[in-house]
């Protein structure tokens, strides 16, 4: 099965136009921590209306060195 890491950004629109389960026809779909708690202030009910199928999972020791990389270039997060 293919494991799509997402950001913020796509969860609130696919939630608002009633197609979040697009995301999850794409593949097991992980978010790290960060990403949790940012939905939790963006999402209304978002602590009692998380999908299932989204998974919290911390980032590698490598993968967080990569995506401070990435914000110190200018990358949003």
């Amino acid at each position: 099965m293919r494991v799509v890491v997402c950001d913020t950004g796509p969860i609130p629109h696919l939630r608002e136009a009633h197609a979040l389960a697009l995301l999850a026809a794409a593949g097991e779909v992980i978010v790290p921590p960060a990403v949790e708690r940012e939905l939790g202030t963006r999402v209304s009910n978002w602590s009692t209306s998380r999908p299932s199928w989204l998974r919290v999972e911390r980032l590698s020791d490598e993968d967080a060195r990569h995506a401070e990389e990435w914000m110190a270039i200018g990358g949003r997060p």
